[in-house]
């Protein structure tokens, strides 16, 4: 049994890692925080297991982990060992196996040696696999677990297990990792007359699935081949911006160009060239899993639920610099992505968030729009990140807001829209559930949502009291879709495992695990939070120390039980 937060214990709960099934016995029903856990995944400081005596954990940070539904986790964090060096080696860990242990070692280390690890992402699915990309001097490398021990699947420097060509440049936020251990990403090749590539049809998008080891890889789609969904003579481009390829060193992209769901389906944006083709309508979003391709939605065509006239510009959103095409799917493979407008009464570079789904794209908000749950005359600003879908087809996005009342105080907010209806989350300027009278939001960090549609938010807020060591908060969605107010700075937690033994620490700083916001809950990218609600923080306490913590909390029904209780108490602070 895993010991529950010390300050209060009005409730026993039973946790396992490995174990998706949490039960709960219930003392009393009045507190929420005593029913909220917590669980020390590494701090920096620690020793590092599996490896040479003496390594510890380094410069632990919140942006490169992941957990699966059974709780498990994977991190990247620097080793060192302080009699040695205090020169950090990058290290992949996982608790796949059961217990936390070295994935991958760099360059010093002793698991694997000759290569540095630099990966925007580290993701692990529900078989407790990891996938990752390793970066050194001389070449980039993908690793997956998928065929059930540590492979290298794609090579910048040398033959890949299984290649199909060798790989001038990889994706850095890829490869997306499925339960079924497949992982999807996108690779350049190095030009080859004996292979027939060059600079029109090296960009390949590529699946991988283990247990075929004569022929493990599928071709996706690659770079001058015919694009579904198109005239004849239309073939794919680029699939991902130029312009982003010539200003990024080593062939690291900053986005996931291919995201995969846990049927094997993938959706990616894509350029297009050919007859017909101009700047109009010279993008689209395709889906497919190898042996089909389909588009969903191409630039030029009329933007669904717009105004006549009004159609995409392109499918991907404008961010100053270039276009972010990333949509993003479920396992029902529903699609949900931004795009761009043109037409009639339509400012250059508005954005809107649409949903593919039964064969159908509908409108779900849009740039200078009305923005649901505001004052009349509200709209969006500025739809500026891409969206989230839940299993169920949920969709969360974040936006900012112009019109009458709004101001730097109140701008900007968090949307959620369920069977084509938007309702708004939260708002910069509204009440913080849970920390009474006069206390607001000021600013959201982040947030993700699992694929059950729970949402996990990470928030300033401000009012009586506050000051700079105690403004961030984690709110959680109950059953009917509100916020209920988890833990907060400033807030005494237990972080020992052990049942007989209180290690109380008082939090400074708290954020998600993931402060790249590539959380998505199952298009193949990691998350941070699973659908057993359990959610992977970044902690700094007030004692200097810091890192990785996981937080489980009530069911969704089960948090309403508490609201009212919660109320009623004084928050313990420090």
């Amino acid at each position: 049994m895993r010991k529950e937060n010390n300050m209060r214990k009005s409730c026993l709960a039973k946790y396992a890692i490995g174990s998706a099934v949490m039960s709960f016995t219930w003392l009393t029903a009045v507190d929420l925080e005593a029913a909220v856990t917590y669980r020390t995944v590494a701090l920096v400081g620690d020793p590092a297991p599996g490896v040479d005596p003496g390594f510890i954990f380094g410069g632990i940070t919140e942006y490169q982990t992941a957990i699966n539904d059974l709780g498990q986790v994977a991190f990247m964090a620097p080793i060192f060992n302080p009699d040695i060096s205090f020169s950090g080696v990058n290290s992949i860990w996982s608790e796949g196996s059961g217990v936390l242990a070295p994935v991958f070692v760099g360059d010093r280390g002793t698991v694997f040696t000759g290569s540095d690890i630099f990966s925007f992402t580290v993701a692990i699915n529900n078989a407790g696999q990891t996938a990752f990309l390793s970066v050194s001097d001389n070449d980039n490398r993908i690793w997956s677990e998928g065929s059930g021990s540590l492979r290298q699947i794609a090579n910048t420097d040398g033959p890949s297990f299984g290649a199909v060509a060798d790989f001038d440049r990889l994706d850095a936020y890829s490869p997306v990792l499925n339960h079924a251990g497949q992982t999807a990403f996108l690779g350049i090749l190095t030009h080859s007359s004996g292979q027939l590539v060059d600079a029109s049809n090296d960009e390949w998008v590529l699946l991988h699935t283990p247990g075929n080891i004569s022929s493990p890889w599928q071709l996706i789609a690659r770079e001058g081949a015919a694009a579904p969904g198109t005239d004849p003579g239309v073939v794919f481009g680029h699939f991902i911006e130029p312009l982003k390829l010539s200003g990024i060193a080593a062939g690291i992209f900053p986005t996931t160009p291919v995201v995969l769901n846990n049927t094997g389906q993938t959706a990616f944006w894509g350029t297009l060239t050919g007859p017909g083709v101009d700047a109009s309508n010279d993008t689209g979003i395709w889906t497919g899993n190898g042996s089909s391709l389909a588009l969903v939605a191409r630039a030029g065509d009329p933007a669904p639920g717009m105004a006549p006239g009004v159609v995409f510009s392109n499918m991907g959103s404008f961010n100053g610099f270039f276009y972010e095409g990333q949509p993003t799917i479920n396992d029902g493979g529903q699609i949900a992505f931004r795009a761009t407008l043109a037409g009639p009464n339509i400012a250059e570079y508005t954005r809107g968030i649409w949903l593919s789904r039964d064969g159908s794209v509908d409108l779900i908000a849009h740039e200078d729009g009305p923005a649901p749950g505001t004052e009349p005359g509200v709209k969006f600003f500025w739809l500026w990140d891409e969206p989230s879908i839940s299993a169920t087809g949920d969709v969360v996005f974040s936006g900012r807001l112009t019109g009458p009342g709004v101001d730097s105080t109140n701008d900007a907010g968090i949307w959620h829209s369920r069977e084509g209806i938007v309702s708004m989350l939260a708002r910069e300027g509204d009440p913080a559930p849970g920390m009474g009278s006069g206390h607001l939001f000021n600013k959201f960090d982040s947030y993700v949502l699992n694929e059950l549609g729970q949402i996990a938010l990470v928030a300033e807020y401000t009012g009586p009291g506050v000051n700079g060591f105690t403004d961030n908060a984690v709110w959680v969605t109950d059953a009917d879709g509100k916020l209920t107010l988890i833990v907060q700075e400033g807030d005494t937690i237990d972080i020992n495992d052990d049942p007989l033994v209180e290690d109380l620490r008082v939090i400074d700083f708290l954020s998600l695990a993931d402060r790249l916001d590539q959380s998505r809950p199952s298009d193949g990218r990691p998350t941070v939070f699973n659908n057993a609600g359990q959610l992977a923080l970044y902690m700094l306490f007030e004692d200097g120390s810091k890192g990785i913590v996981v937080m489980t909390v009530p069911e969704p029904g089960m948090l309403g039980v508490f609201t009212l209780g919660a109320m009623l108490i004084v928050r313990r602070r420090v």
